[in-house]
């Protein structure tokens, strides 16, 4: 996993969560350059290998606005508000990425 890179590269005055902070679902906080003037938070977890296939885990109380995930190519950044709305009206437990890729409004992929 390369988000020390994903920090260093496409943050600019970022902070990483304490203990207490990364319990509320986010990992750093920092702008996103060339996009943005807000602070925002980003959940920074790592892929993982679970009985349905390759998936991160999350919550619909996360305090993160923004989900990174990393391809071989490039970061895919998506909204959490977003992604909290389509888990909650669709009543899911699982998500589907190729479908929240290809069918939320509010992602971001920046290329390595």
């Amino acid at each position: 996993m390369e988000f020390n890179r994903f920090v260093e590269d496409h943050l600019s005055n970022y902070r990483w969560a304490t203990k207490d902070e990364a319990k509320q679902g986010w990992d750093v906080e920092g702008i996103l350059k060339n996009r943005s003037n807000e602070i925002l938070k980003f959940d920074l977890k790592p892929l993982y290998e679970y009985k349905q296939g390759v998936g991160k885990k999350g919550s619909t109380g996360s305090k993160a606005d923004k989900m990174v995930f990393e391809t071989n190519i490039s970061w895919i950044i998506i909204d959490m508000q977003e992604l909290k709305k389509y888990v909650i009206k669709e009543k899911l437990s699982i998500v589907d990425f190729n479908y929240v890729l290809n069918n939320l409004d509010w992602n971001i992929e920046i290329k390595k």
